[in-house]
């Protein structure tokens, strides 16, 4: 990027609904008025330098978190034109999957003894959501998270604080919400305590109501698919307001729903969008299946797909962020 003046210029030079497409497609905030959603804008660009190299985005390996106390799932996303299975297979998928699991963080606790044998089953799930019972689990995930697959992010959803806007707060989300933090400090004090913190992986905290304002603008303008041309220049700053844009107040608004985001990921996976490794083939067959009828034939079988879809979603946003924070870059470069 040039000199910080020249790009901040150009910036200030759009209109704010311009702005506004750039910020969803980057995944910033807004701000207030057209100098804050600037100063937001070359904030990725971290000491007046680009973030991303060229090609950088290519090669990184997302490890998508939805987060849960129950119900926690993730998955290891990596851009498949670096993957070179996609060489040897043709394949046209746009990111790959490498790891997708669910897991049932309460009752592997109880089935690890991690907690008295003397106590009751109930007594058991009262004293895993103290901070004594909880500070063991984040530590486990934080290790599983940086360890395993080597990842270069760690994306880890931002949980709500209540639901349905209701002044109430939910004893289950402080649980999910204590845990979150727990887990935030642990990969925190790994980092401090790593030997060379430049390769840790970095954690972004994932925003859902930018995700889904995201994938609304897109799918508003008919726009659901992973396979979109690489974007350079002033291509990513559109001249004439598109359909996507002219609707951004409106379907930026909302949020998504479960179902949207499983058909979401479905249709990633019959369009070819969307790989796999080859020992994850049978949890997609799973997943694409319509109904929830136990098979006779001895198919795995998936009874929640939300959590499944949200980490995939997540991954995959960021991901499509990334490359779209790429193209800024490198139209900031000739300005």
């Amino acid at each position: 990027m040039k000199a910080p003046s020249d790009a901040k210029k150009y910036l200030l030079g759009l209109q704010t609904w311009q702005l506004k497409h750039l910020a969803i497609n980057t995944g910033i905030s807004t701000g207030t008025n057209k100098a804050a959603t600037v100063n937001n804008i070359l904030r990725i660009f971290p000491n007046d330098s680009p973030s991303l190299g060229q090609n950088d985005w290519k090669s990184g390996v997302y490890k998508s978190v939805d987060m849960g106390v129950k119900n926690l799932a993730y998955c290891v996303l990596q851009p498949s034109s670096h993957d070179i299975l996609r060489k040897k297979r043709g394949s046209k998928a746009a990111f790959t999957i490498l790891d997708w699991k669910r897991l049932d963080v309460l009752n592997e606790a109880i089935r690890n003894d991690e907690l008295s044998t003397d106590m009751n089953d109930n007594d058991k799930t009262t004293s895993l959501f103290t901070p004594a019972g909880l500070a063991p689990i984040a530590t486990r995930l934080a290790e599983k998270l940086v360890k395993h697959t080597s990842p270069s992010h760690i994306l880890i959803e931002r949980q709500r604080f209540r639901s349905g806007r209701g002044a109430a707060v939910q004893e289950w989300t402080l649980r999910v919400n204590t845990l979150e933090a727990m887990l935030w400090a642990s990969i925190e004090t790994m980092r401090v305590g790593s030997d060379d913190e430049k390769t840790f992986p970095e954690t972004v905290e994932m925003s859902p109501s930018k995700i889904a304002a995201y994938w609304n603008s897109k799918i508003g303008a008919g726009e659901n698919g992973l396979l979109i041309a690489e974007t350079t220049g002033e291509e990513i700053v559109p001249r004439v307001k598109i359909k996507s844009v002219k609707n951004a107040d409106e379907e930026t608004k909302r949020g998504m729903e479960k179902s949207e985001k499983i058909s979401l990921v479905r249709s990633w996976f019959q369009n070819g969008e969307l790989d796999v490794v080859d020992h994850l083939r049978p949890l997609v067959d799973a997943f694409m299946m319509l109904s929830r009828a136990k098979k006779s034939d001895g198919d795995m079988v998936i009874t929640k797909k939300d959590d499944l879809a949200d980490c995939v979603v997540q991954g995959v946003t960021f991901g499509l962020w990334m490359r779209y924070r790429n193209a800024l870059n490198q139209l900031l470069s000739k300005v």
